[in-house]
């Protein structure tokens, strides 16, 4: 193992420059990604604190068919044939476990 030398302004912005960012797909949590029966698939889109938890569901085409929003503080946990199963994390840390019926 080495140091790397700090870069400057200069390197940091060449670096940028020929760096691409996705115009129409939105960054997500690789630990949010939730295989669903059927071929779905949840993807969960990084939470700001406050607001509402989203998840894209995409069918076994890779087609976002829908997204799905919860309380702030929750993440899913599993998805079955008719219900997601979330986890609320209070602010003591104590967790509950939520029961949802799938989206139509």
């Amino acid at each position: 193992m080495g140091f790397s030398p700090a870069l400057s302004e200069a390197d940091v912005a060449a670096m940028a420059r020929g760096t691409q960012y996705a115009e129409r797909h939105p960054m997500f949590n690789p630990g949010d990604v939730i295989a669903a029966p059927g071929g779905r698939l949840w993807v969960g889109r990084p939470a700001e604190e406050g607001k509402p938890v989203s998840y894209d569901v995409f069918d076994d085409g890779g087609r976002r068919v829908t997204t799905v929003e919860f309380l702030p503080g929750r993440r899913v946990m599993a998805v079955g044939p008719q219900n997601v199963y979330v986890v609320a994390e209070s602010e003591l840390g104590v967790q509950h476990l939520e029961r949802h019926p799938l989206p139509r």
